[in-house]
């Protein structure tokens, strides 16, 4: 699918929805999410929670940062080298990169 820089997810959701021949209500039952949920995204009413995004790439069998526009990439990257969380005892690093079929990461804890 070529990417057009100024569409925005949901109608790209809405694209691979369409090239993959189902219709919402497919798309609902095969990610668990609601209809209404799925219909609302499409039309970029609401942010998608990471759950529904990672279960569309899922479903879709795509990379997420495939498919999303270079300025959204740069910001990605961005917060990927500042994804370093501190929290009251401890801090976070992501050792491993999130991916199509990797459900979970690994973390390097430091206790402070």
């Amino acid at each position: 699918m070529k990417k057009n820089k100024k569409e925005s997810f949901g109608q790209r959701i809405r694209a691979l929805r369409k090239k993959k021949g189902m219709s919402i209500e497919d798309l609902a039952l095969e990610t668990g999410y609601p209809m209404g949920l799925i219909e609302q995204v499409e039309k970029d009413e609401c942010v998608p929670p990471v759950s529904l995004v990672l279960q569309l790439s899922q479903t879709f069998k795509v990379d997420v940062e495939d498919n999303i526009s270079e300025e959204e990439q740069r910001a990605s990257k961005k917060r990927t080298r500042s994804h370093k969380k501190r929290l009251d005892a401890y801090a976070y690093t992501p050792l491993t990169r999130p991916g199509m079929d990797k459900h979970l990461r690994a973390f390097m804890l430091l206790y402070c």
